[in-house]
């Protein structure tokens, strides 16, 4: 790694770092150089601004999503096994995104999280679009799906997988907004009528899509629950 670009990495873990403990917007672009004890001036030959150093890790979180996918598929031949992986990838609910999704959902609907969030959804679509019309492709030969071979089709299951999970972001803030534990049932709706417009789109047979199951994402965001001060009703 040459000289520049091991400046530009140090600037990024020591923001991912702070953004994690402290919050983004509690984080000044000051913080972060005085972390590495260098000038404004290093920093922004490398980022324009505070926020592009965000939708940089945001990039780099979805290279690494796809990065893991592409090794759990090398273990896995049955093509519905491989479409449900390529589906459980594409989405940033899962075990080790915990601290992701503490730093991202705060920020998703507010101005200064707009483009960050739609440059992390591009990136998780443009990074998937090959898996997923693999996985596509691979269930049509099997048989056990019947959707059209459409070069559109691919973009437009990641497209619902990421309106999946923001609509899961968005309960999550809802029940924060307005004071109120969060209700696992309204979860499970979510979840639920995603999988059926999966299905349906896919002409698929009832449950041959499965994307992760309630229990196990109430598991994955009770950290992120706390963090956000935001019980769970039982």
């Amino acid at each position: 790694m040459r000289k520049g670009d091991e400046k530009r990495q140090a600037i990024l873990d020591v923001a991912e770092k702070l953004f994690y403990t402290k919050g983004y917007e509690a984080t000044s672009v000051q913080d972060i150089l005085d972390v590495l004890s260098t000038s404004k001036g290093s920093f922004y030959h490398h980022f324009e601004s505070k926020e592009q150093v965000l939708a940089t890790l945001c990039a780099q979180r979805a290279a690494r999503a796809v990065n893991q996918a592409q090794e759990a598929l090398a273990a896995v031949e049955a093509p519905l096994d491989r479409l449900r992986m390529v589906f459980f990838y594409a989405m940033p609910l899962r075990k080790g995104e915990e601290k992701f999704l503490s730093l991202l959902l705060p920020l998703l609907d507010k101005p200064e999280g707009l483009s960050v969030r739609i440059r992390y959804q591009d990136a998780l679509r443009e990074g998937f679009h090959g898996l997923m019309e693999d996985a596509l492709g691979q269930c049509r030969d099997a048989g056990v799906l019947f959707s059209l071979d459409n070069p559109y089709l691919p973009g437009m299951m990641l497209d619902l997988m990421n309106q999946c999970w923001i609509s899961v972001a968005r309960e999550l803030l809802r029940a924060l907004a307005e004071g109120r534990p969060l209700e696992p049932g309204v979860l499970v709706d979510v979840m639920e009528m995603y999988r059926f417009a999966l299905e349906r789109v896919l002409d698929a047979p009832y449950g041959a899509i499965e994307l992760i199951r309630v229990p196990e994402m109430l598991e994955i965001l009770r950290p992120v629950l706390v963090q956000l001060k935001l019980p769970m009703a039982l």
